[in-house]
């Protein structure tokens, strides 16, 4: 899909910048996909704000939807690679960054001024994640324990003018330390990370309670015995979580989807898949638009995805987006404030095309796309339990899948169509009673001349 979030943008395609944010921009047609941080945020008032890292350090881009003008420029110089945005119900603007000196600076945007203030000093901390819940704002970040870098602790910080930190978990690592993930749910906050159990990446999540203010124990959710890379979560429902990451298979890197089924305050697994081919995939990334739970990721800098209409029991063959190949390709973390956006899509992550296009691909109508057959993949494991309703059909083409789409539209339609059709013989009923009351009032008044 190339959801093109402002009509606007198509002209800012004439300029003749010689860099793309971040991402040098070749005199040839190489393009390819860059893992920096990048953020993108939108407005109750549909202005767009994108945060993007180059060499010269956090850059700041603006659209304004009612000026129809772009501002552009520098917005920290002394930055590091890490820093994350978000936005509060007020549309106030929050970037978080640690800067060249490990101190946690503080950027808060409001009615057009910038605030700066320093939260924390010689912090060398990682995986820098901001959310805003419940008039807080959030911040999560992990400290090296030792010097090797092999341990760290996760520390949990709270700001609302004054600032509160607490460790919730020490984690440890392999080669890469792996990205954690932060979905809000209702007045909730789970937290999803890897950590090692017997030398092998593990799947854990946690939850924090805002209006308690508590932390519930840490919850495992994967135990094979496989190493991971990446990974993403998604609730559609209360008691379903759905989880994906990249996994080691021979040499390659596979997607793994996984959902659990939440049983009390435990999660039971209820099938695991493979939906991708072995390659160098990674970033499996969940998007949930027009009743259809998307997974997209990156394979040899190309972006694939593939989606289920059945809350992940079975599976497209993965799709190609061609247009990939042709453009500059980030993943961007996406807040917004837009209540069409919120209410037609939902998801943390997406990828997209780079400014100055700035547009989300890799779900939605499958246009310009290529099918991929998936291969067999020899002494892998896919799960499903007794227990659960799932089709003996693990995965299901691109014609099948239209197929059911439009037999559920029109399932659907009729559905209205009965109740359109109810509603006007109520009314078509409550208009012959009007009409009766007239008649016998005029009779009436007849009556009496």
């Amino acid at each position: 899909m190339l959801l093109y979030l402002y009509k606007y943008v198509i002209y800012y395609r004439r300029n003749k910048y010689k860099y793309y944010v971040g991402i040098e921009k070749w005199d040839g047609d190489i393009m390819a996909f860059s893992s920096q941080t990048s953020c993108l945020i939108t407005d109750s008032k549909s202005n767009l704000y994108n945060f993007v890292w180059d060499y010269k350090g956090v850059v700041f881009i603006f659209f304004d939807r009612i000026l129809d003008s772009v501002e552009k420029r520098v917005i920290i110089e002394d930055s590091s690679l890490e820093f994350d945005a978000t936005i509060d119900e007020k549309d106030r603007i929050y970037l978080a960054c640690k800067d060249n000196n490990n101190s946690l600076i503080l950027l808060t945007l409001v009615n057009g001024l910038w605030d700066t203030v320093t939260l924390k000093e010689n912090e060398d901390l990682f995986n820098l994640n901001v959310v805003w819940c419940n008039d807080e704002l959030h911040l999560f970040y992990c400290i090296p324990l030792e010097e090797d870098r092999s341990s760290y602790k996760v520390i949990h910080s709270i700001y609302n003018g004054d600032i509160a930190s607490n460790e919730i978990v020490t984690i440890s690592k392999r080669d890469i330390l792996n990205p954690f993930r932060i979905i809000k749910l209702n007045n909730k906050l789970v937290f999803a990370y890897c950590n090692l159990v017997n030398n092998k990446e593990q799947v854990f999540i946690k939850s924090y309670d805002v209006l308690k203010n508590e932390w519930s124990d840490n919850i495992q959710l994967t135990s094979n015995a496989t190493n991971k890379l990446y990974l993403d979560i998604i609730k559609l429902v209360d008691s379903d979580l759905h989880l994906v990451y990249s996994e080691y298979h021979n040499g390659n890197l596979v997607i793994k989807y996984e959902k659990f089924d939440k049983v009390d305050t435990k999660y039971e697994k209820e099938l695991e898949r493979v939906v991708s081919n072995p390659a160098n995939c990674s970033y499996p990334t969940f998007i949930e638009y027009d009743n259809k739970l998307w997974i997209a990721w990156i394979e040899h800098d190309n972006l694939m995805s593939c989606y289920s209409i059945d809350k992940g029991e079975n599976w497209s063959n993965p799709f190609l987006w061609k247009e990939s190949k042709k453009v500059d390709l980030l993943r961007y973390k996406f807040n917004t404030n837009e209540k069409n956006i919120k209410s037609d899509y939902k998801l943390n992550y997406s990828f997209g095309k780079a400014y100055p296009e700035l547009s989300l691909m890799g779900f939605g109508p499958l246009n310009n796309v290529d099918e991929v057959p998936l291969k067999k993949i020899e002494n892998i494991q896919e799960k499903k339990t007794d227990k659960s309703n799932i089709s003996s059909s693990p995965r299901r083409t691109k014609e099948i899948y239209e197929k059911e789409i439009r037999k559920r539209d029109k399932s659907e339609l009729n559905k209205e169509i009965k109740d359109l059709t109810r509603r006007v013989i109520k009314l078509e009923q409550a208009l012959a009673e009007i009409k009766d009351e007239i008649n016998q009032s005029n009779k009436v008044d007849n009556a009496e001349e």
